[in-house]
Formats: C-alpha cells, structure tokens, sequence
C-alpha cells in the first residue's frame, strides 16, 4: 500500500520538469490543445456542412417550374439595371461630341485604365451591388462608339509610335 502511494506521489522524470509550476503548466496546456482540437473539429464540421449545402442547392435537380421562375427573375433583375444605366447615360449623352440621339448605344470608357475593377456590361453589373456600380461609373465618361473607336484608336497609335 505504502509502494503504491508512494509511486502515485512520483512524477515520470522528463526534462526540465523539476521547474516550478511545470506540471501546472503542463495541466494548462493539455486543457487548451483538447479545447482547440474540439473547437476545430465543431469549426470545420460547420464548414464543411455550409459548402456541401452550397454544392448540394447548386447541382439539384431543379423542376422546369423552379427553373423558369429563375430565369425570369434574373430577366427582371437585368431588365432593372438597364432601365438605370440608360437613365444615366439620357442625363449625360456623348462627353466628347454631345451626341444623345439613341442612348442606348453610348458606352463607358474608363478614364484611366488601372482603376477598372470590373468591365461595365449589364451581366456583369446585375452580380454586383448598385453602390459599387455607381462607384465604378464614376470612374468613367459616357461617350459615343466612334468617339470611343477613335479615342482608342488614338491611344494605340500613340502606344505604337513609342516603342
């Protein structure tokens, strides 16, 4: 009985472990790696879970109804957004000819290309929000196809003469 007291009051002799508050230590950090390991297990469980719902909603088989309700929706979201940017480009018309016959052919043309975040189509705007949209046409002038033709063509023959 004494022996098996006695072998309790023993600790294994590792190194540096006659330090004080080694085994408290020990204790802590034996506590805080199980902590961790269940908070990654529930953490990447939760993870996994979110993706695979995302994976799961994107690849079901969707009925011709579902399908057609989401088309028509995406058709209303872009018909929206259009009815906006040709609001915008009638209060603006042409910024280097003042041509505003047909609005709905002018175009955007970024001031300076290393501020572009994203190209100005309808599809591509339809995915953003409308407060990063309106950031982004502010970067740019609203101007006819052959003023935009000819000012590109300009840039590229004076790119052209320098080389």
């Amino acid at each position: 009985m004494e022996t098996e007291k006695q072998d309790l009051d023993k600790k294994p002799k590792y190194k540096n472990t006659h330090r004080k508050g080694y085994w408290k230590a020990r204790e802590q950090s034996e506590k805080r790696r199980l902590y961790l390991k269940n908070y990654r297990k529930e953490y990447e469980k939760r993870d996994y879970v979110r993706e695979n719902r995302r994976i799961r909603d994107r690849t079901k088989i969707k009925s011709p109804a579902t399908k057609e309700r989401i088309k028509r929706n995406w058709r209303k979201k872009i018909d929206e957004i259009s009815l906006r940017v040709l609001s915008i480009k009638k209060n603006s018309g042409c910024s280097v000819c003042k041509w505003n016959e047909h609005p709905e052919i002018l175009q955007f043309h970024h001031r300076n290309p290393e501020e572009k975040s994203f190209d100005l189509s309808v599809e591509t705007i339809a995915r953003k929000e409308w407060i990063i949209v309106e950031k982004e046409i502010s970067k740019c002038d609203i101007i006819c196809p052959n003023c935009h033709w000819w000012l590109h063509y300009s840039q590229n023959k004076l790119l052209r003469g320098k080389k």
